[in-house]
This record gives structure tokens, sequence and C-alpha cells, in this order.
């Protein structure tokens, strides 16, 4: 009986250090993907500036037709 008890405390200890590797690679993947985001929001960031820049560069609506008049005195940078 007492063997039995003993391959069972081992077993479970295996399984804890099998679920505990298996956590921990799940937290580092996590870590992983969150140190990717803020550069993602760079980008995101840069896009909607360059957006906003493009805009102001292209002109104006002109009325009812929703053309555009270029304003060549508006520079990007």
């Amino acid at each position: 009986m007492y063997l039995w008890d003993l391959d069972t405390q081992v077993k479970y200890q295996q399984e804890l250090i099998k679920q505990a590797e298996q956590d921990r690679l799940a937290r580092e993947a996590i870590q992983f993907q969150r140190k990717g985001r803020p550069a993602l929001g760079w980008v995101g960031r840069n896009l909607m500036v360059v957006g906003a820049r493009l805009v102001r560069i292209s002109g104006q609506e002109a009325g009812e037709n929703g053309e555009t008049v270029y304003n060549g005195g508006i520079r990007a940078s």
C-alpha cells in the first residue's frame, strides 16, 4: 500500500511540474505579445498623423461637389 501511495505522489508531482512548464510557456507567449503591441500602436499613431497631414495638404472640401482644392503652400513635414 505504501508503494502505491509513493507512486501516486511521484506521478502527482510530475503532473504538477508538467503543468507549471506549460503555464510558464503560456506566460512567455503572452509577455512576447505584450511587447509587440506598443510597436503596433506606434505604427497606428503614425499612420493617423500621416493621414491628417495628407488631408491638410490636399485642402478643404469645396462645397456641394465634394471636390478638393490643392493648397500648395502647406508642407508635409
